[in-house]
């Protein structure tokens, strides 16, 4: 599952992932309608700033709804707080920043 408002960025992911199913979402509502509708992902990768809501919110909802999920949270704003917040309430697994190169994009 990708969560990004940036057609660009969701073009680079499922370019870099292209062997693999990926469910994009460009919106943070249907995101979350996606996890709360019961479907299962192994790998989520969300953007911090969405413009309806925080990729933290979609984190939130997955970690309510999945047992077992992997997150990657993008954002172009890293600071030491959100690091923090993320890693400290096991969200997600890897900070990437944006701009996203395929050769730093690592599973």
């Amino acid at each position: 599952m990708v969560v990004d408002d940036e057609p660009s960025i969701l073009f680079t992911i499922r370019s870099i992932l292209d062997e693999y199913e990926v469910s994009e979402f460009s919106d943070a509502h249907e995101g979350i309608k996606a996890l709360k509708n019961g479907t299962n992902y192994d790998l989520l990768i969300v953007d911090f700033r969405l413009q309806a809501m925080s990729g933290l919110d979609v984190l939130i909802e997955a970690k309510k709804s999945l047992s077992c999920y992997r997150a990657i949270l993008l954002t172009a704003y890293s600071n030491k707080e959100l690091l923090e917040q993320v890693l400290n309430n096991n969200l997600v697994f890897k900070v990437l920043d944006k701009p996203l190169y395929p050769i730093n994009f690592s599973l």
